[in-house]
């Protein structure tokens, strides 16, 4: 009898314990990211311009995207004697949302002041045992998007930094004449009034 009781109350701590553990996870905020690490097995991270994305990720109402955006050590030499002009076209990140036919609903166009300051806009790297590298981005920002933007239920957002011309277009080619850039986004599935971001597409079916 007195081995029943034993048993009996263990498992009801079990319980007691699982339950209380559930609540706790549950409670915390779950987060997606793209563009903070690389699987890169050079020596040397490349391209040169980068992006990273990080949101949580299950939002309502008013979605918070948070983005970096930067360049390795040495970009500012590399664009000044490709172009030999520092005043040619401007950089800014464009952010896309596109549909699962990778088509483009919605494009907009983030200013990037000063971009040829690197001490706002360096990235730093360290390799990892793996081979692949972890970054570190010194800009920046919460990009706030009315949900309703996302007017698809299927797709998924992206940022690139992209360099303009004076009547605001892509200046054709320039990324990859600078080394190519990283693109970072997130894969979304919108049901009403909730959407939720996941770093790959599948994930959104589980």
């Amino acid at each position: 009898m007195k081995k029943k009781k034993i048993s009996i109350i263990g498992i009801l701590l079990f319980i007691v314990f699982s339950i209380a553990g559930c609540s706790a996870s549950n409670g915390e905020p779950q987060f997606v990211e793209s563009g903070l690490s690389s699987n890169a097995n050079s020596s040397e991270p490349r391209p040169w311009l980068s992006t990273a994305v990080r949101a949580e990720s299950k939002q309502e109402s008013i979605v918070k995207l948070t983005v970096y955006a930067g360049y390795y050590q040495g970009f500012v030499e590399k664009f000044n004697y490709i172009f030999n002009d520092p005043s040619y076209g401007r950089f800014v990140l464009q952010r896309c949302i596109r549909n699962q036919l990778n088509i483009d609903i919605s494009i907009s166009y983030i200013e990037l002041p000063d971009f040829f300051v690197e001490s706002k806009y360096l990235i730093s790297s360290r390799k990892e045992s793996d081979g692949s590298f972890s970054k570190t981005f010194r800009f920046g920002f919460n990009d706030l998007i009315p949900l309703d933007e996302f007017s698809i239920e299927r797709g998924h957002v992206c940022y690139t930094v992209r360099l303009l011309n004076e009547d605001n277009e892509v200046i054709k080619g320039s990324t990859t004449l600078l080394g190519g850039v990283h693109i970072a986004g997130l894969h979304f599935k919108k049901v009403n009034n909730e959407i939720t971001f996941a770093k790959y597409a599948n994930s959104l079916d589980k």
